[in-house]
């Protein structure tokens, strides 16, 4: 059983492996980012999907009728550790408002969003975490990576 992350933006898509609680990128044919069109098609090929083999998604998307293929089976649960999946989820949800589980896990999900905003002030210097009663976007993905490594490397010394 695997974890993935499958983000959907401008009908342009990006899946990664989620390997303890990390992002890894899956690449298609040397892309990070590919078209919408056919993508699940394409994703099974990559990950070599068996028949009845079962997955666990975190979805992001912008399009709200993106979903995963029904002809996908859905894990019970997900091989990622509960704190693993929190701290990620955290993560992802201050970046991003929409997310889908799947299996959906209420328990994961209420959790996480209790978490957001202690990732935030993690994500953010004192005199910048006022600002998170207004809408605050991240347009470097540079940037995002960076406060991300220095926040797990700051939890890992605790």
């Amino acid at each position: 059983m695997t974890d993935f992350y499958v983000e959907n933006k401008n009908c342009k898509i990006r899946t990664c492996r989620v390997i303890e609680g990390e992002l890894e990128d899956v690449r298609f044919s040397g892309e990070l980012w590919i078209d919408s069109a056919d993508f699940w098609e394409q994703f099974k090929r990559k990950v070599e999907y068996i028949e009845n083999e079962r997955l666990a998604f975190i979805v992001v998307s912008d399009d709200e009728v993106f979903d995963v293929d029904p002809s996908i089976f859905i894990a019970d649960d997900f091989a990622t550790g509960k704190s693993e999946l929190n701290r990620l989820l955290a993560q992802i949800g201050a970046i991003s408002s929409s997310i889908k589980l799947y299996p959906n896990s209420f328990e994961i999900q209420r959790t996480a969003i209790n978490d957001k905003a202690e990732a935030l002030g993690v994500l953010l210097d004192d005199s910048a975490s006022e600002a998170l009663n207004t809408s605050i976007e991240y347009s470097s993905k540079g940037l995002q990576a960076h406060y991300r490594k220095k926040t797990n490397e700051l939890k890992k010394e605790d």
